[in-house]
């Protein structure tokens, strides 16, 4: 939680909807998130089906939360957070600051890059990077493999200059987070952004 925002104590009860506090970063974090924990009469339960640990296999479930905050609520296994353009080797830290939102690209720009953002990676998952140009033909296609899960990921590919610069128009980047499950590949994920080159 973030600092001075906690509005709750130990021991308060607290009602539906009620103010607790903001969602921080620690500084050990790579994204804000948030640990919370059911109980009831001390012992710990899993507000998804209403069990405590270790509970027997077959035993009945019972969901916890309202039917109003259950319809809210969905797993979501990954997903793009940001993506753009630059005319550098992307950096995270960059892109978060919002030091790219305002780039402008020239035909004679040194790089065409795309860069991406996603969350909820797992091992085996790939990043397809790509970008088109303004007649549609492909200029960039990269795939990176997942080694890892991964709570975030940061990927950007892009290409030099040609020659004689890059043709005046609008070019399309599109990242892609694809997964395998069970022998099926599918897209859990894509985000696609354009810019203008004059």
């Amino acid at each position: 939680m973030m600092k001075g925002s906690v509005a709750v104590k130990v021991g308060d009860v607290v009602e539906t909807g009620q103010y607790l506090g903001l969602i921080g970063l620690s500084g050990n974090t790579a994204f804000p998130h948030l640990h919370f924990a059911v109980s009831r009469d001390g012992i710990r339960l899993d507000p998804y089906t209403g069990l405590a640990e270790g509970f027997v296999c077959g035993a009945a479930r019972t969901i916890l939360w309202s039917d109003d905050a259950a319809l809210e609520m969905f797993y979501v296994p990954g997903a793009a957070l940001q993506a753009g353009f630059a005319d550098v080797a992307a950096l995270i830290r960059t892109a978060r600051e919002g030091g790219y939102d305002d780039v402008v690209l020239e035909t004679e720009s040194p790089n065409l890059v795309f860069w991406a953002e996603f969350f909820g990676l797992e091992q085996g998952d790939r990043l397809k990077l790509s970008i088109h140009g303004p007649d549609g033909s492909e200029l960039v296609s990269h795939v990176e493999a997942v080694e890892r899960d991964r709570a975030l990921q940061f990927q950007f590919a892009g290409r030099k200059r040609p020659d004689n610069g890059w043709p005046s128009g609008v070019y399309r980047g599109e990242a892609q987070l694809v997964r395998i499950v069970d022998d099926v590949e599918y897209v859990v994920d894509t985000i696609s952004e354009t810019i203008e080159i004059y």
